[in-house]
């Protein structure tokens, strides 16, 4: 016969263990999926990362509200402008013109244009993470793993 403490003192410890192996396995998920979208945006060629740290950085503006539907890139230069400033307007158009060349050009880019991209993308996450509250930063960090 088991004791109602001890079966306590073993249920507990059995919420524990499985709570900490969803942790391990959440930490685990987010380090495979990141150093997955790093690879893609270090490891391709120039013109394969543009695209897809331009895809990423679409992804977070449309968290912080800024969706496209099914027009052009280029018609959110006005909303950006107005709540970003003439700046971040600027270099969200030079993206989009750097997208659209590492799409439909049949020309090279250079690692430049590839860092250019990837500052753009960096100051996207920093409005991101300035314009959210903890616990949606929390979401979007171990959850959707969007950094």
């Amino acid at each position: 016969m088991v004791s109602l403490p001890k079966a306590a003192l073993w249920g507990g410890l059995i919420f524990l263990a499985v709570l900490i192996l969803l942790v391990l396995l959440l930490l685990i998920r987010h380090s495979l999926l990141l150093k997955k979208k790093n690879r893609c945006f270090e490891e391709t060629e120039p013109k394969e990362a543009v695209a897809w740290i331009f895809m990423d950085t679409a992804l977070l503006l449309e968290k912080m509200g800024i969706h496209r539907g099914n027009g052009s890139m280029m018609d959110l230069t006005e909303p950006i402008r107005q709540r970003f400033g003439d700046s971040y307007a600027e270099d969200f158009r030079t993206a989009v013109e750097l997208n659209a060349r590492s799409l439909f050009s049949s020309r090279e880019m250079t690692e430049e244009q590839r860092t250019r991209t990837k500052a753009f993308r960096e100051t996207t996450l920093l409005h991101l993470k300035s314009s959210k509250k903890w616990y949606q930063k929390l979401w979007m960090q171990w959850i959707l793993c969007l950094y």
